[in-house]
């Protein structure tokens, strides 16, 4: 079975559309990685609300894990909203 961490290194390949330096991870919008008996579940805070980028990037964590053979659900929450806080140590 896979772990959080191969999936949470496997994402630092979706880099961030804006930031293309950055990935996902290391600016903190991958907030959380549940594996699932049948799949894994991705959680994403956006940097903001409306942002025009977001189904972009939910494809692209959605198209890695399936070449990884995972079958992947991506969930994006504003439970708790977006700071610049989530940036890794790696991404600042």
């Amino acid at each position: 079975m896979v772990s959080k961490e191969q999936i949470l290194t496997w994402l630092e390949e979706v880099k961030d559309p804006e930031i293309p330096v950055l990935s996902l991870v290391d600016l903190g919008v991958i907030t959380d990685v549940i594996i699932n008996p049948d799949h894994v579940l991705v959680e994403m805070t956006p940097t903001f609300v409306g942002c025009p980028a977001l189904d972009y990037m939910k494809l692209e964590v959605e198209t890695l894990l399936k070449t990884k053979g995972i079958i992947p659900h991506v969930h994006v929450s504003f439970k708790k909203p977006w700071s610049s806080d989530l940036i890794s140590e790696k991404g600042k």
